[in-house]
């Protein structure tokens, strides 16, 4: 799921997990996340001219999902434990999420950062930093997603900005080809010598 260390790139890509920097930047995240994602697609990244903020999302591990549900069911139960069955329920369904089957939960394989543990990025929760924080970014990056997670995290995204990651088209190249084309000028001819 994972790229080597040798092969990750020098800037910053969708899919790049970082780990938390001092900067009051960052928002605060409860419960305390286990890393954070990059959302913002690669294509913006890599020419930043027209980028005003990086958005990204929190990671949680397993345990901390866990203990999260835990919390919430305590209120319901007397002796502050939800019942065996209600957990092992809770973890097959979490289990089912490693299809990367629901819309707001992208899941990750273990890391190191991570104890080893599965994990989930919340795409439901999404935050935004000013892009001059790239670089501290980029210094806390502890991995790179490859293909095809980085697609299909980048259709996830798609599907909540309704935008789809595309390279830049070069205007230019087009008109010029365009003008080239026989049949435009013959076209244009023409609407000219009707008049």
């Amino acid at each position: 799921m994972y790229l080597e260390i040798q092969d990750h790139p020098d800037h910053l890509c969708q899919g790049d997990i970082f780990t938390s920097f001092e900067s009051e930047a960052l928002q605060p995240i409860k419960p305390k996340e286990a890393a954070f994602i990059v959302l913002t697609y690669t294509c913006d990244l890599k020419n930043p001219k027209d980028l005003d903020y990086i958005t990204y999302s929190p990671i949680f591990t397993l345990d901390q999902i866990l203990e999260d549900i835990i919390n919430q069911y305590k209120i319901k139960y007397s002796n502050n434990k939800p019942p065996k069955n209600l957990l092992d329920s809770i973890i097959q369904r979490i289990l089912k999420l490693s299809s990367n089957t629901k819309r707001f939960l992208f899941f990750l394989s273990p890391l190191p950062r991570f104890n080893n543990q599965i994990a989930f990025a919340n795409i439901n929760q999404i935050y935004s930093i000013q892009k001059k924080y790239s670089i501290q970014i980029l210094t806390n990056r502890i991995a790179c997603i490859r293909s095809p997670w980085k697609e299909k995290l980048g259709s996830m995204v798609g599907y909540l900005y309704n935008r789809v990651a595309l390279e830049d088209i070069k205007k230019e190249s087009i008109v010029r080809s365009i003008e080239k084309m026989p049949f435009v000028k013959n076209f244009i001819d023409e609407i000219y010598e009707k008049k």
